[in-house]
């Protein structure tokens, strides 16, 4: 019942086919290699560029942030010492400038969000 199965099997053509067979797929899985490193390749430079990005985006928010701060304290600095100690009593605290307030916004947006 197995002997025409074995003969087909063990024959001189079974072997090359799958000599033939073994030598596609080598082809096909060296072609892949090289596609999935090209692939690769590409986005490490796609995620090189995207953290140059960041890094300069994250360098000129803290400078942003940072003037913000210095702007503020300037600003009612100079208008101390211009004013009378009356009208100075009646302005806010140097630390609570308009950053701070934004920022406070932005929280009560966010925790009424989540």
């Amino acid at each position: 019942m197995f002997a025409p199965a074995i003969r087909v099997l063990t024959g001189r053509a079974a072997a090359l086919i799958a000599i033939v067979c073994a030598v596609i797929l080598a082809l096909v899985l060296g072609l892949t290699v090289q596609a999935a490193e090209r692939t690769r390749l590409r986005l490490q430079a796609r995620v090189d560029t995207l953290s140059q990005q960041l890094a300069v985006t994250l360098a000129a928010q803290k400078v942003q942030t940072a003037a913000c701060g210095h702007a503020s304290s300037a600003t009612a600095t100079a208008a101390g010492a211009r004013e009378d100690p009356a009208r100075r009593l009646m302005q806010p605290p140097p630390g609570f400038d308009v950053c701070a307030r934004m920022e406070s916004a932005d929280q009560a947006v966010l925790d009424s969000l989540g």
